[in-house]
């Protein structure tokens, strides 16, 4: 029943995945700094080496040896960067795959009474079923989204973008889009002026940068917005990705939605 406490057992079995489940990323990241670590070590060894052996006594010949490290070594903190990208990878993909397996509410049931949030006439899910497994939340109305898109100089992709948009699969959103551009993004924006949903601002200078252009668009978003969500002009969002992005604000605590 809503509201009691749950068995101590199934605390301590949740305990428990929770500590290897912590366990399981920090080893990741300590896997993934002692790779990033390897390459730099084995480079500044290599170069104590070359200096021990090294018969090389000409100006030139030291040169090359400079260049020739100079590259190693940018390589290996390339390497070193390019290693948190696999690793927030990996880290994305294990929380995904543990994530969609739990019970979206607890329990596995679905609560009998509640407020908006809960007895719901449309339905927000992200992999999950109707028995309350996975992320599912069921809602009694569709929140108000309002997309805000800042472009410069985007005549590759942005009706691309605003094509997407246009045929996103959710009832109740709006697209305000903030242009400072100087190219051909103008002319193709006025094709968009006047569709429903689409709002779209010209400014005369790049006051703020992108930032300055987002601040905008909050001024001129209908006042019905719940939630805002902001793309790139090279993004290419699914028709379902608002459905897929509320979960996430409706976080779910024993037998509560919140």
């Amino acid at each position: 029943m809503a509201g009691e406490t749950p068995p101590a057992h199934d605390r301590t079995t949740r305990d428990r995945g929770q500590l290897v489940w912590s366990v399981l990323l920090n080893a990741i990241v300590v896997l993934a700094i002692v790779i990033s670590i390897i390459p730099i070590v084995l480079l500044v060894r290599g170069f104590f080496d070359l200096v021990v052996r090294s018969q090389a006594l000409s100006g030139a010949d030291v040169l090359a040896y400079g260049f020739a490290f100079t590259g190693l070594f940018l390589g290996a903190i390339f390497f070193t960067y390019a290693i948190k990208y696999y690793l927030g990878t990996a880290i994305v993909l294990l929380t995904t795959l543990a994530s969609g397996g739990r019970n979206g509410n607890g329990n596995g049931h679905s609560r009998p009474d509640g407020d908006r949030h809960a007895a719901g006439l449309s339905r927000i899910s992200r992999g999950g079923n109707g028995n309350g497994n996975g992320y599912h939340i069921d809602l009694g109305y569709h929140p108000f989204v309002s997309i805000h898109v800042a472009a410069y100089n985007e005549k590759r992709v942005i009706e691309r973008l605003l094509t997407c948009l246009e045929q996103l699969d959710y009832p109740e959103y709006e697209v305000v889009v903030v242009d400072d551009s100087t190219d051909e993004s103008v002319q193709i924006l006025e094709k968009w002026q006047g569709r429903p949903r689409f709002k779209i601002g010209h400014r005369n200078s790049r006051l703020g940068f992108k930032g300055g252009a987002l601040r905008e668009a909050l001024k001129v978003m209908d006042p019905r917005a719940e939630y805002v969500v902001i793309f790139d002009a090279d993004s290419m969002p699914f028709p379902d990705s608002i459905e897929r992005f509320l979960p996430y604000f409706y976080q779910t605590n024993g037998d509560k939605e919140v």
